[in-house]
């Protein structure tokens, strides 16, 4: 996760970034104004109900008219919802992994959403030109989706399975692991599907 701290973090927001992103790295301040923390791990989310997610979808162009989405319609596979920045530079690392197992889980179908927080379009636009994200791009660009949903640093993800948020992780996650993706394939066992449960 990302770690900043005290004057010498506002400084480096000034020098880094610049002004213009300089309400960005305060979220970061914000957010992670603690010590620095390892790679995320992957745990049973027994948080809160979730409530909806609705959000603009980042345009490929700035000229197209902008559209409201929310999570895709369950499918037999798992969905990650993961909330990142373009100034975090743990978000940075993981997006590449991120993009390879939404394309080449065997077995495993996943969906990724991915939701910018604290960000602006002119920004997060020309960062993916040079890196495919693995999913739609929603903007958060007040933070109410963050705070919503109890997000406390960057990155963070929720794995769901149909509309149920069944993992969560708080820092980056080593999505190629070999013990994640066991994690996830065992979400889509029959037994372990919500809509089942029930029953």
């Amino acid at each position: 996760m990302v770690s900043l701290r005290g004057a010498s973090c506002s400084r480096t927001c000034n020098s880094r970034w610049g002004a213009s992103s300089a309400l960005a790295c305060a979220f970061a301040i914000a957010l992670v104004n603690g010590p620095a923390a390892a790679a995320g791990s992957l745990m049973p989310y027994r948080g809160a109900p979730l409530p909806p997610l609705l959000l603009e979808r980042l345009a490929p162009r700035a000229s197209d008219p902008p559209v409201q989405m929310g999570l895709p319609e369950a499918t037999e596979g798992v969905t990650v919802v993961h909330f990142f920045a373009t100034w975090c530079e743990p978000c940075r690392d993981e997006l590449p992994s991120l993009s390879t197992l939404a394309r080449q889980r065997s077995g495993l179908t996943v969906s990724v959403v991915l939701v910018a927080v604290a960000e602006v379009d002119t920004r997060v636009r020309p960062f993916f030109e040079t890196i495919m994200p693995p999913g739609p791009i929603l903007m958060d660009r007040d933070r109410a989706a963050a705070r919503a949903w109890g997000v406390s640093a960057l990155p963070s993800s929720f794995v769901f399975v149909g509309d149920a948020p069944r993992l969560f992780a708080e820092g980056e996650v080593v999505w190629g692991d070999p013990a994640v993706g066991a994690s996830l394939l065992a979400l889509t066992e029959p037994a372990a599907r919500p809509d089942r449960l029930r029953k």
